[in-house]
């Protein structure tokens, strides 16, 4: 995908509400009363809109690559976003990811809401077909957001207009029901209006499949199952996307153009560069190692048999990274690993490390020895592991330069286990939800789905494969959420890096019925990042935004605040 996502300075003033009390125009600018009365100016407002969608909430990184770290699967260090005080229940509305998340998801909101209550002129003297397509665009992005703001907070303000007066912007939540009813009408508008391909200078844009597939996510998070499995089916029917054939290579700058991708946050090395490589790389390549996998995370991949490790005989505690899930190692840098032409290493005793001279990753070639920052300096990887998805190699040495690698947002696989889940939901178990897990499992040559299992033990499988496969992606905690499973598998010590005594020999967990792995004596082998506590009285839900309190006389805050 190639649109280039621009910010035009004139959309700061242009979406900034004010009044000329002489109700004169500038003859330098637009003006609110005068914008959008010609294409070029319907495409820049929707330009402001469809860049809002980068956004950083602990710099650098996309707030989707921050969003795990709320859960069992990521560890943020320094507590960039995801604050240590969320993740052991005691945040305060005071908290600056849950004031910056909304303002930003509110910001996208009013920037649609200026499109879509100037597009009714706009109608007048333009192509209905171009206009029918700037609505479709801009509906799609406002329904991401309200999606964003109902999963995060709950009940929240549905604003469907910029044209509020003081008096009416003291405005109330409104139950989540009822936002999520206009969400589905955003998209069905979408649907009805958008292509299903774009040309030329806009390919990139939102397309019909792309606001099937938020509709069929919606639904899914809010329990309209019959809603999200016929729209992953339509998506599937399209014919338009398919699954990458090579899983590692989809998040690096070889998968730039996969038909996998089916909505994306795109980057331009001029003027908005992808800069996530800065928190996620490793100290070597310069990056700060902040975006961390967890050890629990890494145990949660499967072996090659198909069974976990606590049940297959494949998996050796000394050698735990071998004979394992291939997307294992295409998604985590574990010791041992190459990357960037550097073997990445953490076991303690290692205070040098390999380098290819050539920039090949691999034991063979013109090696050198150096220094192992992974080891040897004190913000290194925390739990001695990081993410190799979205972790862009051509950036490895100068990650503070960007790149122009997009985000994946939405992908197919994501489609179909969509209709997986919500068939298994509705005991619509037949050969098509076999089929839509396997294809995700024969990509990496895992074994098929048992045949012949119960609705339970599908729904076991399932969200495994769902924590494995969008591992890093963002989509974690709204699934714990959903599924109420959050208070275990988020409670007690994070594990941060084995301890030397037990780098080899860091024995076999149990998992618990939710798939958390359980270590008897976690405290011995691993050292402790950090504590966790789970409060279900209030941590299904983010807090509203205490100025929002404050501003707000019809504000109301959520339970446990």
């Amino acid at each position: 995908m190639k649109l280039n996502i621009v910010i035009f300075g004139t959309l700061l003033f242009i979406l900034t509400s004010c009044q000329d009390f002489l109700e004169k125009y500038p003859l330098d600018a637009p003006t609110s009363a005068t914008f959008c009365k010609t294409e070029n100016e319907l495409s820049y407002a929707l330009t402001g809109a469809y860049n809002s969608l980068n956004y950083n909430p602990g710099t650098y990184a996309q707030g989707e690559l921050y969003w795990d770290a709320a859960t069992d699967l990521v560890f943020s260090r320094g507590g960039y976003a995801i604050s240590d005080a969320i993740n052991l229940g005691i945040a305060t509305p005071t908290e600056g990811v849950f004031s910056g998340a909304w303002s930003q998801f509110y910001m996208t909101i009013q920037r649609c809401n200026f499109i879509l209550d100037n597009i009714v002129t706009a109608r007048k003297t333009l192509d209905a077909t171009f206009c029918d397509r700037i609505e479709g665009q801009a509906r799609f992005l406002r329904a991401w957001n309200y999606n964003y703001l109902t999963q995060l907070y709950g009940d929240v303000p549905l604003v469907v207009t910029s044209m509020l007066t003081l008096d009416q912007s003291n405005v109330a939540r409104s139950v989540k029901a009822d936002v999520v009813k206009q969400i589905m009408v955003d998209l069905d508008f979408a649907i009805s209006k958008l292509p299903t391909a774009w040309t030329g200078n806009d390919i990139g844009r939102i397309t019909m499949g792309a606001a099937l597939a938020l509709k069929a996510r919606v639904a899914l998070y809010n329990g309209q199952y019959d809603v999200a499995a016929t729209s992953a089916k339509t998506v599937m029917d399209l014919k338009v996307y398919q699954l990458s054939s090579d899983y590692g290579a989809l998040f690096q700058q070889a998968g730039k153009n996969s038909k996998e991708s089916i909505f994306q946050m795109n980057f331009n090395i001029i003027t908005n560069k992808n800069m996530s490589a800065v928190v996620m790389g490793t100290r070597y390549g310069q990056g700060w190692s902040i975006i961390c996998p967890t050890q629990y995370l890494v145990d949660s991949y499967l072996c090659t048999d198909g069974k976990n490790i606590s049940e297959s005989p494949l998996f050796d505690p000394a050698n735990p990274y071998e004979n394992r899930d291939p997307r294992l190692k295409a998604s985590i840098l574990v010791p041992g690993s190459w990357f960037g032409g550097v073997k990445y290493e953490t076991n303690p005793d290692s205070l040098t490390t390999m380098k290819n001279v050539n920039g090949i990753d691999s034991p063979n070639g013109n090696l050198v020895k150096i220094t192992n920052q992974e080891v040897t300096n004190a913000y290194a990887s925390f739990t001695g592991y990081l993410f190799r998805k979205n972790y862009d190699e051509t950036a490895f040495n100068s990650p503070s330069n960007g790149s122009d690698m997009p985000l994946m947002l939405i992908r197919y696989a994501e489609i179909l286990l969509t209709y997986a889940e919500a068939k298994i939901e509705l005991n619509q178990i037949d050969q098509s939800v076999y089929d839509a897990i396997n294809l995700i499992r024969r990509r990496v040559q895992m074994p098929d789905v048992p045949s012949g299992i119960t609705q339970d033990q599908f729904r076991q499988v399932l969200r495994w494969e769902r924590k494995i496969v969008f591992a890093g992606e963002g989509l974690r905690l709204f699934d714990i959420r959903r599924w109420k499973i959050a208070e275990n598998v988020l409670e007690g010590p994070l594990p941060g890096r084995k301890n030397k005594a037990y780098w080899f020999n860091q024995g076999i967990p149990t998992f618990n019925q939710y798939g958390h792995p359980i270590y008897v004596n976690q405290t011995t082998i691993f050292k402790t990042i950090t504590p966790r506590h789970f409060d279900v009285t209030k941590c299904y839900l983010w807090a509203i935004p205490q100025k929002e309190i404050d501003i707000n006389k019809n504000m109301t805050q959520n339970q446990g605040y």
